[in-house]
């Protein structure tokens, strides 16, 4: 991250703000966990410094007119970061509006919104990034079913057109210089 921060210090600045941030209300929830507008600014400002980390890397990988192993591995970093920022949009849902989301095994609410729910915020994301959809969590409300398709799309759009551009750019760029 540091290597696409730069020596931009506004850019810097912003990022660690968004991020401290994140982390300060992240921690303050941890300790009070009732606190429901706690919540809602850490899903908030971790969104934030994750879609902002993202938007750097894209820049960078955009701003070269070369690509190498590393620019693609750039992106592939870009978008492991967009399943973990969408997993704090789906903790903001769920905690904005609970029953957000529902297990198909028993039908029982399955929570986003605390902390100690991660892990099936993280699931739930990847799954849905990669196109997996074991179906075992699905959307329940018409933002987590909107969410969800824009997810699915974003995932899909991304590996076919970024990464694909990428990497066919890096092996025309190899054959030309051998």
């Amino acid at each position: 991250m540091v290597f696409v921060l730069g020596n931009n210090r506004k850019v810097i600045f912003s990022y660690i703000a968004f991020a401290c941030a994140a982390l300060l209300f992240s921690w303050a929830n941890l300790a009070n966990s009732i606190n429901l507008n706690i919540l809602i600014f850490a899903h908030l400002f971790s969104f934030s410094a994750l879609t902002f980390a993202i938007a750097l890397i894209l820049k960078n990988i955009f701003s070269n007119d070369t690509v190498t192993i590393d620019t693609i591995a750039e992106s592939l970093c870009a978008y492991l970061l967009l399943g973990f920022a969408f997993a704090s949009i789906y903790g903001l849902i769920d905690t904005l509006q609970p029953g957000s989301f529902l297990s198909s095994l028993n039908e029982q609410i399955v929570s986003f919104s605390s902390e100690d729910d991660g892990l099936n915020r993280i699931y739930f994301s990847f799954i849905t990034l990669l196109t997996v959809g074991y179906g075992d969590i699905v959307p329940n409300t018409p933002p987590a079913k909107l969410t969800t398709i824009i997810k699915g799309f974003f995932g899909q759009i991304y590996l076919v057109v970024l990464i694909a551009r990428l990497v066919g750019m890096h092996i025309f760029q190899r054959n030309n210089n051998d």
